[in-house]
């Protein structure tokens, strides 16, 4: 064990360690400090841009040579550079030499996005190009269901165009959801796209899913036909002529077609039927023990359930779903399931630079 003595004579050398390491550092401290070349006021640095009702000057490096400036931050938020005339220069200006601006110009290229839910009126962007290309895309609302089959969905229609060949203003109507056991509104852009919507359901079958040139079907014992396409209407990998889904049978609208709606009379056939661009049909009310789900649309809206319970609405890649039993459809034209609404249509146009 140290004795006293040891251990302050440990202590006293640490300390001397300590202040000699110190004193090691002021001194260097002290050896990098420069002192001032010039006397006070000269050699101090630029004072920061101030608000204020007069102008100051700064100093800037340009092309390695101090030059100086006129200009500031006066008390109208105006920021200048040269020699502006604030007096006339606007709320919120930035001004150089004279010329004062209040945004930037929107560089070149890029998109402008308009959706509508309801109707309106679209305005073309003022900063397009001759190259400029529009895509216009619209939904049909879906009809409503009733209390013994769902209602079909709404159509999709879409058109391309350049935008310089569109007017500067286009009305857009975009169909409201009805109300159950009514069918669905058309949606429209201009006369360029017209989306038909779908038919209601009835008493017992599904109403059909609307086409291009038709609105389905209201539905009755036996489904309501899927509307069919307009006979001229061409749109890539899709089979333009074809006649809308059949009532019997629930059976798919082909392509371009509305499905048809689901039958009540015949167990296996009360699926609405299926649809690529127009509207899914709505189910028939067979037995409300085994329910019959809507019919699917890849563009177009799903078609609404029917039965008591546990029914499924038709699904949609790029639309809205059908509604299932007791739900309304969901937007942009999804038909409504029993005894439910249909949803509302809606158009989206998107113009690329």
């Amino acid at each position: 064990m140290q004795s006293v003595k040891t251990k302050v004579a440990e202590l006293t050398r640490f300390a001397k360690a300590f202040l000699l390491a110190a004193l090691v550092l002021l001194a260097a401290g002290a050896y990098a400090w420069t002192a001032p070349t010039q006397a006070p006021p000269a050699g101090n640095v630029q004072p920061p841009i101030n608000a204020g009702g007069s102008y100051q000057t700064i100093g800037i490096l340009a092309n390695g040579t101090t030059t100086a400036i006129t200009g500031g931050l006066l008390s109208s938020d105006v920021f200048v550079v040269g020699s502006p005339t604030p007096s006339s220069a606007p709320h919120g200006s930035i001004c150089l030499s004279g010329s004062c601006i209040t945004s930037w110009n929107q560089a070149a290229g890029g998109t402008d996005y308009q959706v509508f839910t309801s109707s309106g009126t679209w305005t073309k962007p003022a900063d397009t190009s001759a190259s400029s290309r529009t895509l216009i895309e619209c939904w049909g609302a879906g009809g409503g269901g009733s209390n013994n089959g769902g209602g079909g969905g709404g159509a999709y229609d879409a058109v391309w165009s350049l935008t310089s060949s569109l007017s500067s203003t286009i009305a857009v109507t975009v169909a409201t959801a009805p109300a159950t056991s009514v069918a669905g509104g058309d949606s429209s852009f201009g006369s360029l796209v017209i989306a038909k919507g779908g038919g209601a359901g009835g008493a017992g079958g599904g109403g059909g899913g609307g086409g291009y040139s038709a609105t389905g079907s209201n539905g009755t014992s036996a489904g309501g036909d899927g509307g069919n396409p307009k006979g001229s209407w061409i749109y890539p990998g899709v089979i333009p002529y074809c006649r809308g889904g059949t009532s019997s049978k629930g059976a798919t609208g082909g392509s371009a077609c509305g499905g048809g709606g689901g039958n009540a009379n015949t167990e296996g056939y009360d699926k609405g039927g299926y649809s690529v661009t127009g509207g899914g049909g709505g189910a028939g009310n067979h037995n409300d023990s085994n329910p019959a789900n809507g019919g699917d649309s890849v563009y177009g809206g799903g078609g609404g359930s029917a039965g008591s319970s546990g029914g499924t609405g038709g699904q949609s890649m790029f639309g809205g779903n059908g509604g299932a039993t007791g739900s309304a459809g969901i937007a942009p034209g999804g038909g409504g399931g029993r005894n439910a609404q249909g949803a509302r249509g809606e158009c989206r146009v998107t113009t690329f630079k």
